[in-house]
């Protein structure tokens, strides 16, 4: 925009100005918003300035226009990622070279994407043996299969105490783990959480593993 300025007297007007001053004015930019993340315990370094926790921060510049340049920094705090995983050993079967001859929880910690730190939990369960936890064979069978949203885990008889069911990916991970009240014939399951894919069905009571089957994903 290009504007005139003309001088004024009070007494006699505009008359005798002959100076006339003119500028052209220019748009400020708007502030700049800059979003960031740091971890728990960490810190961030930003326009020489040491970041230690979340919130909005600002700066003011001068531009060579003569606008000021506002920055706003928002920094937010990766939460803190946790996972825990069953896994079921035969007693002697080793784990990572390692003979152990207990239930034990192991703990790692590994890297996020956003280069935090995540802790691991891996709750190793001894077993006795693989086959049938029960005195007596037992029907059971997941159905429907292929499912989604939910499928149904059931017994030819009702198991005589609780139990746990776990469904593995196919590579080993434990990626579901329920528990099972006694004397029901039917459980029903929910996988809805559950990538498309094939999971292997095995059950557990009185220390005892039974393998149920495969179940298929949409």
């Amino acid at each position: 925009m290009h504007v005139s300025i003309y001088p004024y007297s009070q007494y006699f007007g505009e008359a005798g100005c002959s100076d006339a001053f003119s500028f052209t004015t220019v748009a400020c930019p708007a502030s700049t918003i800059i979003k960031a993340g740091i971890c728990k315990n960490d810190s961030l370094l930003f326009a020489d300035s040491l970041i230690l926790a979340a919130g909005l921060y600002e700066w003011n510049y001068a531009l060579p226009s003569g606008c000021d340049s506002l920055v706003q920094l928002s920094v937010s705090l990766f939460p803190d990622e946790a996972t825990e995983t069953d896994t079921l050993l035969v007693v002697g079967q080793p784990y990572n070279g390692i003979v152990y001859e207990r239930d034990t929880t192991l703990e790692f910690v590994l890297q996020t994407i956003n280069g935090c730190d995540s802790l691991v939990r891996v709750h190793l369960q001894l077993v006795t043996s693989i086959g049938n936890p029960f005195r007596r064979p037992m029907a059971r069978k997941v159905f429907p299969n292929p499912a989604s949203g939910e499928v149904t885990l059931q017994f030819g008889q009702a198991p005589p105490t609780a139990m746990r069911v776990w469904l593995f990916n196919e590579l080993g991970q434990t990626v579901l783990a329920r528990k099972l009240l006694a004397h029901r014939q039917d459980h029903r399951i929910g996988i809805d959480r559950l990538p498309p894919g094939t999971y292997r069905v095995v059950a557990m009571a009185e220390g005892e593993v039974v393998v149920i089957g495969k179940l298929v994903v949409l």
